[in-house]
């Protein structure tokens, strides 16, 4: 936050392979797999500490059963809805229904990536008051009111310098970006897992 306490972490995964663009387009098999093993190699670190997850609506709509059981499991545990082509554009959509239902089910546990990119927009707008945080680039966030977010956290993302975090500290809760690694203490950012693929 804007004092440089840490509220939680979230997944990245650098992935050495040949397909660069593997996750280009959700992957239904691929995606619920490295979900699935990042909680198994991050057990002990969930019980005392908040991980963020990356996962497409697609992803999220076909392993909505396991995902709710995960959910309950781990209470440290946030998913992020990733911006992709095959967000729902309308409310009637199938997988909106279905998104909104786990939202509702767990309403502070779901942010929403790449605000005001792609199809976005509709989900926030749509979904305004189940969101836990909206996350926002650092570009984007300079040119907006957050103040129409109401009770819904802003993180503000891609904080490269002590110039951006000076500058969006009144327009953002959250922070995240490379200027982070630093000002912490090693010890905040050190941990790393790898993971084999079969």
């Amino acid at each position: 936050d804007s004092n440089l306490s840490i509220w939680g972490y979230e997944a990245l995964l650098f992935l050495n392979v040949p397909n660069p663009y593997i996750f280009a387009v959700p992957n239904p098999v691929l995606e619920p797999y490295l979900f699935e093993t990042f909680i198994k190699t991050h057990q002990e670190h969930l019980k005392d500490k908040r991980f963020t997850f990356n996962l497409s609506v697609f992803a999220v709509v076909i392993g909505a059963e396991n995902l709710k059981k995960l959910l309950k499991e781990y209470p440290n545990l946030y998913i992020e809805i990733t911006e992709s082509a095959f967000l729902p554009s309308n409310s009637e959509n199938e997988w909106f229904q279905l998104l909104r239902s786990l939202l509702e089910k767990f309403p502070n546990r779901f942010l929403l990536d790449d605000y005001m990119e792609g199809k976005t927009t509709f989900l926030y707008q749509n979904l305004k008051d189940l969101w836990f945080a909206v996350k926002v680039s650092l570009p984007i966030l300079k040119q907006i009111q957050t103040t129409d977010f109401n009770s819904t956290l802003v993180i503000a993302e891609k904080i490269e310098t002590e110039e951006d975090f000076s500058l969006l500290k009144t327009k953002a809760n959250l922070f995240q970006g490379f200027y982070f690694k630093s000002v912490l203490p090693e010890k905040f950012y050190q941990n790393k897992t790898t993971l084999q693929i079969d």
